[in-house]
């Protein structure tokens, strides 16, 4: 009996812990170049990414470098 009390514990912590995972990012670019260009014309690029780990990926912030 003290076995199965102890094993149980153990595998739900088990399961618990491998369905986590771990986000990892993966940009297909990192930078872009406008290039030189006239004042007050705005421009736009887009930036895309995939997780390719096995978790959430949760972006909190973003800033312009």
């Amino acid at each position: 009996m003290p076995i199965k009390k102890t094993i149980i514990p153990v595998l739900l912590f088990t399961v618990m812990v491998s369905c986590l995972g771990t986000p990892k990012i993966k940009f297909d670019s990192v930078t872009h170049d406008f290039g030189k260009q006239r004042p007050n014309v705005e421009k736009k690029y887009v930036f895309t990414f995939l997780n390719n780990g096995d978790g959430t990926l949760r972006i909190k912030d973003i800033k312009a470098g």
